[in-house]
């Protein structure tokens, strides 16, 4: 059984990203992964999840502060996300950005989607590298819900698992 992913990467002067996006991408033997990169506003992602309606899980990977993301055209605040989030039903969002706390907190708090997010802001590098051991870890324990892997995983020091913060 394969997990859909939508992965939301705008092209920022992030340098790992791309190392990210192509990490991602790779896993497709287990993950179905649609990329949106170029264009990547709100309205692509949205017209995304209006194409396929359901992903288990969205990954975002761009530049993030406690109102939002940033996207291509602006910032993509947390009630937009929340939107996304209910219209594509997903289980899991994966915040690959800086100061995604409170972002993830908000998320929780409105949906029923769990979160994968970091504690404080680490280098670009480090965060390609944790979310591609994370996207890893999941394809190859093929569990559905992806959710599931997170029950037993053992996180990095600087990573949460929001949902048990809250808990």
């Amino acid at each position: 059984m394969s997990i859909s992913v939508l992965l939301v990467a705008p092209v920022t002067n992030l340098e790992s990203v791309d190392s990210e996006v192509e990490s991602i991408v790779n896993l497709s033997e287990r993950l179905t992964v649609r990329l949106v990169r170029r264009p990547c506003s709100a309205r692509d992602v949205m017209a995304t999840i209006d194409r396929y309606r359901r992903f288990d899980a969205i990954h975002i990977a761009t530049h993030g502060g406690p109102d939002g993301v940033h996207l291509d055209d602006g910032l993509w605040p947390v009630a937009s996300i929340v939107q996304a989030v209910a219209m594509c039903h997903a289980e899991l969002l994966y915040l690959s950005t800086c100061d995604s706390v409170s972002v993830a907190k908000h998320i929780t708090e409105l949906t029923t989607c769990d979160v994968a997010a970091t504690l404080a802001e680490q280098g670009d590098k480090r965060a390609a590298e944790l979310a591609a051991n994370f996207w890893r870890t999941i394809a190859n324990e093929v569990q559905h819900p992806p959710t599931a892997y997170l029950r037993t995983a053992r996180h990095d020091n600087n990573s949460i698992f929001v949902t048990s913060l809250l808990g």
